[in-house]
């Protein structure tokens, strides 16, 4: 974007109009440099719902439709798994940036043409990797990354919640299962966290009793070329969205707790200690009372386009948590450890 454009406000589309469309728009609307011009979907209800609760201008059944009419800046791709690579490449060929939910894609090979597709069209592509911008999460980030926990020994990012009710959530075809949909989360923030590659994934996993070909529980391990081991846990058989997440360095050790960061240096409890711990965990409050990751989410690729920076998730950021996540499917199929350098 050129200097005489610094002032002006960035005209955004969503594409999709379902559940994640709905946390993109409560986001943008908070932003000051984004307008919401129009909203691509392919149910008409859901449309009308978020027209209504969002006054958005524009809606359209068809997104090329979108595209060609409106002349926007940058889009939000809120799609089935399926669908990414084709709606991505067209959004960028429109002169569009993107910011493309999880996964990149189903493949490694659509991954690739995305990719190829950004350079082309010279925008960014931005990945919607949400756990980078709870602000619990950057706060451990940054206490790593300043040293206090000295080396990171071990890490793990667990996280349940009920399967999905929409339809292409059981059609493998469609989707990669529990790996690339919600296990994705954790390997990308154990790589942001550690800042350092993957060198070897093993991988368990339980098929679906109802849905054959769909992965609903997994449990890898990550070996990083640091040393350090990563655990993802991701379940879809968890009644309600659970999380649990910490890191144990040389020095002292990080976990979550209700939303707050909790540092534990190594020494022996009291048991007047171990009770005013427990006061204090009752009186945490959750997190998602009191911020919108997806208002920091939305706001940080505004400030990209706007500034020309490249974004904390990149393109291939995707590309290599998807390799990840596709190694690990391999790994629970076959039984081996699987060797790699993501």
């Amino acid at each position: 974007m050129g200097t005489k454009d610094k002032g002006k406000k960035i005209r955004v589309g969503i594409i999709g109009a379902g559940r994640m469309a709905y946390w993109h728009l409560k986001g943008y609307r908070t932003v000051k440099d984004a307008q919401i011009v129009a909203l691509a979907g392919s149910t008409e209800s859901n449309i009308k719902r978020l027209q209504k609760k969002f006054a958005i201008p524009h809606t359209y059944t068809d997104y090329q439709k979108m595209l060609e009419d409106q002349h926007l800046d940058a889009v939000s791709v809120t799609t089935p798994t399926h669908t990414h690579c084709r709606i991505v490449i067209d959004s960028m060929q429109a002169g569009c940036h993107v910011l493309c939910e999880k996964p990149i894609a189903l493949t490694l090979e659509e991954a690739e043409r995305m990719i190829e597709a950004e350079r082309a069209a010279r925008r960014i592509l931005m990945m919607g990797f949400s756990q980078r911008f709870y602000k619990e999460f950057s706060l451990m980030k940054e206490i790593i990354d300043q040293g206090h926990l000295g080396a990171v020994r071990v890490a793990w990012y667990r996280r349940g919640i009920n399967m999905p009710p929409q339809k292409w959530y059981a059609e493998p075809d469609k989707n990669g299962g529990v790996a690339t949909e919600l296990a994705i989360h954790g390997i990308d923030w154990l790589r942001w966290i550690m800042n350092a590659r993957v060198v070897q994934v093993s991988a368990e996993s339980s098929e679906h009793p109802q849905y054959p070909g769909i992965d609903d529980n997994m449990w890898m391990m990550l070996k990083f070329d640091n040393g350090a081991i990563g655990v993802v846990g991701a379940s879809y058989s968890f009644p309600f969205l659970k999380r649990d997440i910490g890191v144990i360095g040389e020095k002292m050790a990080l976990t979550v707790e209700r939303g707050k960061v909790i540092m534990e240096g190594y020494s022996n409890y009291s048991l007047q200690m171990l009770v005013l711990k427990y006061i204090k965990y009752c009186f945490l409050v959750p997190y998602w009372l009191l911020y919108n990751p997806f208002q920091r989410e939305t706001g940080h690729f505004i400030s990209c386009i706007k500034s020309g920076t490249t974004p904390c998730a990149t393109s291939e950021d995707g590309k290599i948590s998807l390799e990840i996540a596709l190694r690990a499917k391999e790994s629970a199929r076959s039984g081996q450890k699987i060797d790699l350098r993501c």
